[in-house]
C-alpha cells in the first residue's frame, strides 16, 4: 500500500510546487501570498539516514544551514514580501529547537486525514517503516516571523 502514500505525494506536489532550498537540501518550500510554507523532502531525509555517520543532530544541523540560507535570500529581497514561515509536521518538538512556535492542530477530522497522511509518508520514507511512536504523533503548526528568522540567522551563520 505504499503507493498509495507516494502517489497522493506526487499528485499533492504537482498542483503545489515546491522549490528545493538548495540542490539536495531537507527543506524545500512554496509562497503562498506572504508566507513561505517548508516542506520536508522526505526522500532526502531517507538518503541522509542512509549515510554513515547519520544522527538526529547531524539533520538538525543541516536544517539550520538552510534556514540560514533562507534567510539569506530574504534579506537579498529574492523571495519577495514575507511575513512568516510555516509548515506543518509530527515532528513539532524539532521544529521547537530550530526557533520555530508550536501549535497543536485542532483534534477535527480534517486533522486526523492528515495524520493518517502524515504517518504513511514517516512509515515509507523511515528506514524502519511504520513506527508505534509515529502513529501516537499528532500533527502541529510550526511558524516563525520573518524578524525571528532574521535575528536568529545571521548573515555571519549563513553559510556562503
Amino acid at each position: 500500500m505504499p503507493w498509495v502514500w507516494s502517489g497522493w505525494e506526487r499528485i499533492w506536489l504537482r498542483f503545489h510546487p515546491v522549490t528545493p532550498v538548495r540542490p539536495g537540501s531537507l527543506f524545500a518550500f512554496r509562497r503562498v501570498d506572504h508566507v513561505l510554507e517548508l516542506h520536508l523532502d522526505g526522500r532526502a531525509l531517507a538518503l541522509m539516514r542512509r549515510e554513515s555517520g547519520y544522527s538526529t543532530f547531524k539533520a538538525l544541523r543541516e536544517l539550520r544551514e538552510e534556514l540560514g540560507v533562507i534567510a539569506s535570500r530574504v534579506r537579498r529581497g529574492e523571495l519577495g514580501d514575507i511575513t512568516e514561515i510555516n509548515g506543518t509536521s509530527l515532528m513539532g518538538e524539532a521544529g521547537g529547537v530550530l526557533g520555530f512556535e508550536i501549535r497543536p492542530l485542532p483534534r477535527n477530522f480534517a486533522n486526523v486525514l492528515r495524520q493518517y497522511f502524515l504517518v504513511g509518508l514517516d512509515a515509507i520514507h523511515h528506514p524502519r517503516g511504520l513506527r508505534e511512536r509515529a502513529m501516537r504523533r499528532w500533527p502541529a503548526e510550526t511558524w516563525m516571523t520573518v524578524e525571528t528568522l532574521l535575528e536568529r540567522y545571521t548573515e555571519k551563520s549563513a553559510p556562503r
